[in-house]
């Protein structure tokens, strides 16, 4: 899987997270970062999915900024 699409992915997965799901709202130990933060959770999820090394945290800045980019975006609809 490239950057892009792995940066993408996890903007998704974590939209449908913190957006539709409203995971924050199932227990009061899920209502934290990065459980209610979109950014947050596009963060961890892509760090997750590119693997745990020193690599992957320039992925996870990227991908947490254009999340933030795309968030930003979708509230302007």
């Amino acid at each position: 899987m490239s950057t892009i699409e792995q940066i993408f992915y996890s903007f998704s997965i974590a939209y449908v997270i913190v957006r539709f799901l409203e995971i924050r709202n199932w227990h009061s130990l899920l209502n934290r970062k990065p459980f209610k933060c979109l950014i947050c959770m596009s963060g961890w999820t892509c760090l997750i999915i590119h693997g745990i090394d020193w690599m992957s945290i320039p992925v996870m800045c990227l991908t947490m900024v254009i999340t933030a980019i795309l968030d930003l975006s979708f509230s302007k609809l």
